[in-house]
């Protein structure tokens, strides 16, 4: 009995990430007042909040969960972070979320929580742009209470 030896080949599956600190996001509404502290970025009062970051994550990349650092120590408040792609024609009712977490208040500390919940995971940037949304939602109680400490987006790059 002749034994063969065969060599295989295993192919290493590894991520990679992309940090967003909270200076990257901004407003596209000249009312709405916030304050970057360096390490967190926190709303002023009124209605909801909508800040925006580019995300540039490399072509043909598999995103694979989104981390995102916060406070939100209020039962009225809480905040929605996505990660959106957008056809690059500009048709932004075409846009797709692809991951998305919303708080629930009443959290004592800051938090890390992760999401692996994705669709539309395999980047393409001949086709799309992407970013991320910040929603601070504002329904009565003290946003100063709620701040975004960062957004961390996981991928597999492409082979």
């Amino acid at each position: 009995m002749q034994h063969q030896k065969k060599q295989i080949s295993v192919k290493s599956i590894y991520t990679e990430s992309i940090i967003i600190p909270p200076c990257a996001f901004n407003t596209s509404s000249q009312e709405i007042k916030y304050t970057y502290y360096g390490t967190y970025l926190q709303p002023g009062y009124g209605r909801t909040k909508r800040f925006f970051a580019p995300v540039y994550l490399p072509h043909k990349a598999k995103v694979v969960s989104m981390e995102v650092r916060y406070t939100d120590k209020e039962d009225t408040a809480n905040i929605n972070v996505s990660l959106i792609r957008s056809p690059m024609c500009g048709n932004s009712a075409q846009e797709q979320e692809m991951i998305s977490f919303t708080s629930e208040g009443s959290e004592s500390d800051w938090i890390i929580t992760t999401i692996k919940r994705v669709q539309f995971e395999n980047i393409d940037k001949n086709r799309y742009g992407y970013y991320s949304r910040v929603n601070f939602n504002f329904d009565g109680g003290r946003l100063d209470l709620t701040k975004l400490g960062m957004v961390k987006i996981n991928y597999i790059p492409a082979s």
